[in-house]
């Protein structure tokens, strides 16, 4: 561990961090920690997941999930489609930021969504499992 224990925080840990208990990650507050490319990326991550989450939880309108697709690398490629605002969108995220997102949906309340972006026991464990990581920041 380093003098600072901030600078020790991953990027997965930190982007959940970021999507979940945004107060506890606030870049006032962390000025120096998020001044690092790792912090930059993170933040990066977080606003895709924070995006697709309000996009997937109505923010324009109820969203239908037109295709689930695993790519290389174990990503998954996300494409769904907002009607009423006659957008569609392609997201490709990681295992780590699907399971952020699915356990972001929950937290919102979020209850009809499709089987791909519903929360499950193993994302529950992996993103308490990065939250805990993160336990010294704050």
């Amino acid at each position: 561990m380093s003098a600072n224990p901030i600078a020790d925080i991953d990027t997965d840990a930190l982007t959940a961090l970021i999507v979940l208990r945004p107060k506890r990650a606030s870049r006032n507050r962390h000025f120096s920690l998020f001044a690092t490319p790792h912090a930059r990326e993170a933040r990066r991550r977080a606003a895709i997941i924070r995006s697709l989450v309000r996009d997937i939880a109505g923010g324009y309108g109820p969203a239908r999930v037109v295709s689930w697709n695993a790519v290389s690398g174990g990503d998954v490629e996300l494409r769904y489609a907002m009607p009423r605002v006659a957008a569609t969108r392609t997201a490709r995220l990681s295992e780590v930021d699907l399971a952020i997102a699915r356990i972001a949906l929950a937290a919102r309340g979020v209850r009809l969504v499709p089987a791909a972006v519903a929360a499950r026991e193993e994302d529950h464990a992996r993103v308490d499992a990065l939250l805990s990581r993160s336990a010294n920041l704050g």
